[in-house]
């Protein structure tokens, strides 16, 4: 386990769903907070910044809708990514959950391959994040030097940040591992260790959720995000984003971000 493992907030009232996220997600992230309802999840988002937060979207009180929506509505908190977890598979409760700024949606019950799949990718890109906004607040130099980086760590920083900009190109586990200068089976338990994904799953994860936020903040035709994904037919990303989101980009585009700007147009 990484000494600096993403920090996991699961924010759910029902205790047979808790007791198996814990159980299998602490495994790989020693890091993991529980909240019994939306009011004391917000209280922990705040005090303990998490890197990810599983939510549920049906609870008493406080429900998940309105719970991500005043994280959002949060400086401090909008850029943690929410993934919701639900019962129900109504693409009504799909569209709902993104609009209200979720980052992702899981359908109970749910496969522990699933939702470390999830998390992978959005702890990720939430670190890279804020590993970059601490850089550019350190203009002096001060404060404590920290620790070296597990190794591990470091390698599976950088093939995601070459996956990341080599996309299109749906690089092979040989090709990303020689750009690298490292053995295969090196990279591939790197990524096991750290993520709990193979690199093939991380890359299919990755390409899906690069999709997902260029159809949300771009005005790119579904074609170019395909070959800009690294599918050379745009039936072949459809498909594959309809398995993944429940519904075809289109229907995405249309109507979420229909639903998160009311008018339309997107945010400039």
């Amino acid at each position: 386990m990484s000494p600096d493992s993403p920090r996991i907030l699961v924010i759910d009232d029902e205790p047979e769903s808790i007791r198996l996220l814990v159980a299998f997600l602490r495994d790989l992230y020693p890091n993991v907070m529980v909240a019994r309802d939306g009011f004391d999840g917000l209280e922990k988002a705040a005090k303990g910044a998490p890197d990810v937060i599983l939510l549920d979207m049906s609870m008493p009180l406080l429900g998940g809708i309105d719970v991500c929506r005043r994280l959002k509505a949060d400086p401090k908190m909008a850029r943690i990514p929410v993934i919701f977890l639900t019962a129900h598979s109504f693409i009504e409760e799909k569209l709902a959950a993104f609009a209200a700024g979720g980052a992702d949606y899981v359908t109970k019950p749910f496969s522990d391959r699933e939702v470390l799949a999830r998390i992978a990718v959005h702890a990720r890109a939430n670190q890279r994040s804020g590993d970059h906004e601490a850089a550019d607040g350190d203009t002096h130099g001060a404060g404590p030097v920290p620790p070296p980086r597990h190794p591990d760590r470091v390698l599976v920083g950088k093939a995601c940040e070459y996956l990341r900009a080599n996309l299109s190109a749906e690089l092979s586990l040989a090709e990303l591992a020689a750009s690298l200068k490292v053995a295969e089976p090196r990279l591939n338990s790197a990524f096991r260790k750290q993520l709990g994904l193979s690199v093939f799953d991380y890359s299919i994860e990755l390409r899906m959720e690069t999709a997902r936020q260029l159809l949300r903040d771009t005005e790119m035709q579904v074609q170019q995000i395909a070959w800009r994904v690294g599918y050379v037919n745009p039936g072949d990303l459809s498909r594959a984003f309809s398995l993944r989101f429940g519904m075809s980009p289109r229907r995405f585009r249309s109507e979420v971000v229909l639903g998160e700007h009311g008018d339309g147009t997107r945010a400039t």
